[in-house]
């Protein structure tokens, strides 16, 4: 889902939803082309900050609208993860982390010390949170963003999503059919993802049990979180 605010750059569209986190954005190839498409504009799913209170209309029946925050930015919006309805944080590009700590009635730009462009991120709780992005970029915090750092993630490959079902047990997935993981939140590992199709997004609901999709309907499956198999889609 995108959106644009038309001359308002800089403005986050939130939905007012009784959900805490809407699904995530599937993200293309970021490449200038695909950047300079988006415009000023920012993506429209920017952190569902979902204020977890319904709009009501006059007549008392509830609905669900959008509402315009201002962002502090005019860079691209990438992804987004809340760990509550007030806290959330944003990633984009070039190095953009934005964080927000009251619902999106403010928010604060972080410092990545990243120029990469961030298209994942992953946080287990509000104060630990993982981030991964082109050229391999891999960035972790566990002050809620006040510093961010940089780990070693054994590729150049562009990674293009994250995913953590645990506290130090966490999945990024990208370019050329790469898929990193670590079981301690430090050091990551390749594994044989048996494709060269890009995956664009991974989501597990346990350690051991995740799915990764990419180009060309490409639908990779672990069960036991080393061996990766392909499924039908």
């Amino acid at each position: 889902m995108t959106g644009r605010l038309g001359s308002n750059p800089g403005l986050v569209p939130v939905l007012k939803s009784r959900h805490p986190r809407l699904e995530k954005p599937r993200r293309g190839p970021f490449t200038p082309a695909v950047i300079a498409a988006r415009g000023a504009a920012l993506l429209a799913v920017v952190t569902a900050v979902a204020v977890a209170a319904l709009v009501r209309s006059p007549t008392g029946s509830a609905s669900d609208s959008w509402a315009a925050q201002t962002s502090g930015t005019t860079s691209d919006l990438l992804a987004d993860y809340c760990v509550s309805s007030t806290t959330c944080f944003v990633t984009g590009t070039p190095g953009v982390i934005l964080a927000t700590t009251n619902g999106g009635t403010t928010w604060t730009a972080q410092t990545s010390g990243s120029t990469s462009q961030l298209a994942g991120i992953f946080c287990t709780d509000a104060t630990h949170c993982f981030v991964d992005g082109t050229g391999g970029v891999i960035l972790v915090t566990s002050n809620g963003g006040s510093t961010w750092t940089s780990q070693t993630s054994g590729t150049a490959n562009d990674l293009l999503d994250m995913n953590c079902p645990g506290a130090t047990t966490c999945y990024a997935s990208g370019a050329s059919g790469t898929i990193l993981k670590t079981t301690n939140g430090t050091s990551w590992s390749a594994q044989t993802s048996g494709t060269t199709q890009s995956q664009y997004s991974v989501d597990c609901p346990d350690a051991t049990h995740c799915w990764s999709v990419g180009l060309a309907g490409t639908i990779r499956n672990t069960s036991n979180g080393t061996l990766w198999t392909g499924q039908g889609s």
